[in-house]
């Protein structure tokens, strides 16, 4: 593919690609609107950072190994466009204190990325399969169980989400907490009861609240 050129597709026609000659920069580098301070650091930071006539996939890969959290995101969610979800994956599950990600940046990634990825079954199996690789050992089961969860999931749903707002995983905590704001809807002032980033201690309390709040909707519900 020339250097100064661009792939482009339609997402109604997502087999077809066009090979088109670069002379602007692509509508998806164009500056968002001003309040979206996320997404204009990442675009920003993927436009500066790709050299001219270096072939993306290698530049992208190594931006992924930068600390900046913006150009890893920015990175991954475009590796994942390209159908290699292992970067991305990566991301999502990064614990270390230095590298992962900021809840709010991670919340923002993964809502733009991964329903993406799951949008057909081979992407979806693919997107698994590189969750699993990434993951703590163990804890690509309950990460997959989680991420398949319907938003009507139930009340044995639900208790399983909340006995993972303790797991000693931060990827699934993240995960198994916004799941189960999904299913459950609680109030703005519920949703501050637990937070997935906070120490075990802090979040004690509101993990017992979860546990009696599921409890009783299965009560009323008739579930044994």
């Amino acid at each position: 593919m020339p250097a100064a050129s661009t792939l482009t597709w339609n997402a109604l026609d997502p087999a077809s690609v066009k090979v088109a000659r670069r002379d602007r920069s692509p509508a998806w580098l164009a500056a968002p609107a001003a309040d979206d301070a996320f997404e204009q650091a990442a675009r920003a930071s993927l436009a500066k950072s790709l050299p001219s006539g270096e072939p993306a996939r290698p530049a992208l890969e190594r931006l992924g190994l930068e600390a900046r959290a913006e150009r890893r995101i920015a990175a991954a969610a475009t590796l994942s466009l390209m159908g290699d979800h292992t970067l991305l994956a990566r991301v999502l599950v990064e614990d270390s204190p230095q590298r992962r990600l900021r809840e709010e940046e991670w919340r923002r990634l993964e809502q733009t990325a991964v329903p993406l990825v799951r949008a057909d079954d081979p992407s979806a199996a693919a997107w698994h399969e590189a969750l699993d690789a990434a993951a703590p050992a163990g804890a690509g089961a309950v990460l997959s169980a989680i991420v398949d969860a319907a938003t009507d999931g139930g009340a044995e749903r639900s208790a399983a989400l909340v006995e993972a707002l303790e797991s000693p995983w931060l990827v699934v905590r993240r995960y198994a907490w916004y799941t189960l704001l999904d299913i459950e809807q609680p109030e703005r002032f519920d949703r501050l009861r637990y937070r997935p980033d906070r120490a075990d201690d802090l979040n004690a309390d509101g993990v017992r609240w979860w546990r009696d709040r599921v409890a009783r909707d299965a009560a009323a519900d008739g579930a044994p």
